[in-house]
């Protein structure tokens, strides 16, 4: 499996997953989400600009943010 593929897969699937849930969830859990992903890039630039990891391959040809902070990272 392509690493593009799963990559793609990772950044897609759970914003699909958003069609399933009712619209009041959505509603309250948004906020909390949003601000979980604002920390994650804070985190994320951090640790780039640091030196604590490094991003080899992204979906994203001109940023070096991981598909997890825009996906995932919602989510959570």
């Amino acid at each position: 499996m392509s690493n593009q593929v799963l990559l793609w897969g990772l950044f897609l699937i759970p914003w699909l997953t958003l069609i399933f849930m009712p619209r009041e969830d959505v509603k309250r859990y948004m906020p909390a989400g949003l601000l979980s992903t604002v920390l994650c890039i804070i985190t994320t630039e951090i640790g780039i600009a640091n030196g604590w990891w490094y991003i080899r391959e992204t979906t994203y040809p001109l940023a070096l943010m991981p598909t997890y902070t825009y996906s995932l990272g919602t989510f959570s």
